[in-house]
């Protein structure tokens, strides 16, 4: 008795739901069975201006819901039936529910934010160079030792790099340093482009870790790669002797900062 009461139930539910949805074929159109709600999403914005819109009509909806609403009643009886058809039907119910709103002008949390994301997430932002630096080590300790004169060499980093500029000092400018298109052999000399390279031949653009890589070749091993028109040696030797690893990074996080 109770398998015949619960297969009565079901056929119940599904005539009921399926008069509810012919009633609006609009609203059953925009319903998308792919979608799942996403956890946790908050409340999202609404186009006032669309409201004039033929797909948003209140009436129609009002009347589906009252027939979900009459449909629901066996829910239970549904559920012990046959849990799974039961759980789609609620499933596709709130869809149809999320498609009304969307019609009136609702923006769901994750569409309106998906801009915002995207800039958020753009590795090559001066947000994400320093979320990057602060990660590799500490900027403001990093300033410090790249001023600090030290004593086996009788000057300082900034002795020699500019931070503010790209023109050359003693060195090579080392502002934009950290951006993947910087180019090592385009440099200014007081004013004037030292150019190595063919004109119009364009920078390499590099990924974050192999800024980071050649970054710490030149503080450590200078020799291994000489910026064109300067010569070898210029760069004392000693910097991997003079500071730990932790120290490095800490100078390349400082590095990472430096934008126009």
């Amino acid at each position: 008795m109770k398998f015949r009461l619960g297969a009565l139930a079901v056929v119940s539910l599904l005539l009921a739901l399926s008069l509810a949805l012919t009633a609006t074929p609009a609203l059953a159109q925009h319903t998308d069975p792919t979608a799942a709600p996403a956890d946790g999403a908050g409340m999202g914005q609404m186009d006032m201006g669309s409201h004039s819109d033929s797909a948003c009509d209140a009436a129609t909806f009002v009347l589906q819901q009252q027939a979900y609403a009459n449909a629901l009643v066996a829910f239970e009886k549904v559920y012990e039936a046959d849990p799974d058809a039961a759980l789609l039907m609620v499933y596709n119910i709130g869809l149809t529910y999320q498609a009304f709103a969307e019609s009136c002008g609702f923006v769901p949390p994750d569409a309106a934010h998906d801009h915002a994301d995207d800039t958020a997430h753009d590795p090559h932002s001066t947000e994400a160079h320093m979320e990057l630096a602060l990660e590799l080590g500490n900027p403001d300790s990093g300033q410090a030792l790249f001023t600090t004169v030290q004593p086996q060499t009788g000057f300082a980093c900034a002795t020699c790099h500019r931070v503010d500029s790209s023109e050359t000092l003693i060195g090579p400018g080392l502002v934009n340093v950290a951006n993947p298109t910087h180019d090592p052999s385009q440099h200014q000399h007081g004013g004037d482009t030292a150019t190595t390279m063919p004109t119009g031949t364009p920078a390499p653009v590099k990924t974050m870790d192999e800024v980071i890589a050649y970054l710490r070749t030149s503080i450590q091993h200078p020799s291994d790669y000489v910026v064109p028109g300067f010569p070898d040696l210029l760069m004392p030797q000693i910097y991997s002797q003079i500071f730990d690893e932790q120290q490095v990074n800490d100078i390349i996080a400082y590095l990472l900062t430096l934008h126009e």
